[in-house]
């Protein structure tokens, strides 16, 4: 089924919050251990169904990756 196919393919809209992460004063969650943005606002005001942010990828998260 086509659903079935696409659902692999979807990026969250959100960035997933862990214990310590947090959120700093400009809205954004951080990573709790590498104390990097886990989110980033979009260019110029923009938004995407009516977010104003989009996940991206912290420090130590990236690192851990690349193993």
């Amino acid at each position: 089924m086509i659903l079935d196919d696409t659902k692999g393919t979807m990026v969250p809209m959100a960035a997933e919050q862990e214990n310590s992460d947090y959120t700093g004063e400009d809205g954004l969650l951080y990573c709790g251990t590498c104390h990097t943005p886990k989110e980033a606002y979009f260019p110029e005001g923009k938004t995407l169904f009516g977010r104003d942010r989009s996940p991206s990828e912290c420090g130590w998260r990236g690192e851990r990756n690349t193993d």
